[in-house]
């Protein structure tokens, strides 16, 4: 009879009836109710693994979510929600221009699958962005041997890019041409050509970087011009000095810093280079029939100072950048 007793005051505890109360609120989408429910209980019972877990789940984005993110990480290391609590802490970390901080959330070679694949993309993009090519090199190879459809084109992408900001300009251009001949219907096929065309100018070769930008600028004609690719004549080792622009007219130089297929990745990017003080935008465009979130950083009024804040981008970011004209 005791034994019954308590074990019907401990289904009645407020630790455990607010973490049912907030179901339906999660249910429903009501984060913010749920969140404050379980701030409530907080004040009155001792906050556990299941109930620090809502909260960083619940908390609102930003900052404020990390303070409980962190503080899951330290207090169980190896708790039943470690992996998920650690993909949203390295999306923070990401989100603020921390990608050094955040490719050190994962483990080194960590078990990819179909349902994990699209944040281990995201984590060697992270430490892509970070400068560590070998170690996203690895885990590119990796994604490419899960097999995983939907991830197949980003990490061979990713691959290429690796090689060509390590400096290994031929080994880039064998892999942009690997991707271009997969067809045009693949969702990096554009990206592609400009990294080929990249790797070929970085390479010393002007000739091949302007014929394979000109192949770019064929296949997507709505696609704004790259100032870089636009200045090169199609005979070898000569450069035009770019077009003069009265000064009645008013051009403004970009940074493109991302394409994304999706809305709430472009709000991501978009947020990060305004976190870290550029002043960005982001615009539709449509291409092969897909369409396709751009993000940029800018304007600038004459085109040295978008190269000089280029430059300064894909050192801090360890990604390669292109300047549009609008």
């Amino acid at each position: 009879m005791i034994l019954i007793l308590i074990m019907i005051m401990a289904l009645s505890t407020p630790c455990l009836a607010a973490e049912i109360d907030i179901r339906p609120l999660l249910e429903s989408g009501d984060y913010e109710a749920a969140f404050d429910r379980l701030l409530n209980a907080s004040d009155s019972v001792e906050v556990d693994e299941n109930i620090l877990y809502y909260l960083c789940i619940t908390a609102p984005a930003g900052k404020y979510a990390s303070v409980y993110l962190k503080d899951y990480t330290q207090k169980y290391p190896n708790g039943k929600h470690i992996a998920e609590i650690r993909r949203r802490l390295c999306d923070y970390y990401s989100s603020q221009g921390m990608d050094i901080t955040a490719g050190k959330l994962y483990p080194e070679t960590p078990e990819i699958n179909s349902r994990n694949a699209s944040e281990i993309y995201k984590l060697a993009l992270a430490r892509q962005r970070a400068g560590e090519y070998d170690s996203a090199h690895d885990i590119y190879r990796q994604l490419l041997l899960a097999n995983v459809v939907e991830i197949e084109p980003w990490a061979m992408l990713g691959l290429a890019d690796c090689d060509l900001l390590a400096g290994k300009h031929e080994k880039a251009a064998r892999a942009y041409e690997e991707i271009i001949n997969l067809g045009t219907q693949s969702a990096v096929y554009p990206l592609a050509l400009l990294g080929l065309s990249e790797s070929c100018r970085r390479g010393g070769d002007s000739q091949k970087a302007g014929l394979h930008y000109n192949a770019y600028r064929n296949a997507f004609p709505q696609a704004p011009p790259v100032v870089e690719f636009e200045a090169i004549e199609p005979e070898p080792a000569k450069i035009a000095a770019p077009p003069k622009i009265p000064s009645s007219i008013n051009v403004g130089y970009y940074i493109q810093v991302g394409v994304f297929g999706k809305k709430e990745n472009a709000k991501i990017c978009l947020r990060k280079f305004r976190n870290l003080g550029y002043q960005a935008k982001t615009e539709e465009f449509s291409e092969g029939g897909q369409r396709f979130q751009r993000v940029m950083v800018g304007p600038y009024r004459d085109e040295n100072s978008a190269r000089d804040i280029k430059d300064d981008l894909e050192k801090t970011q360890g990604e390669k950048y292109f300047i549009l004209v609008q």
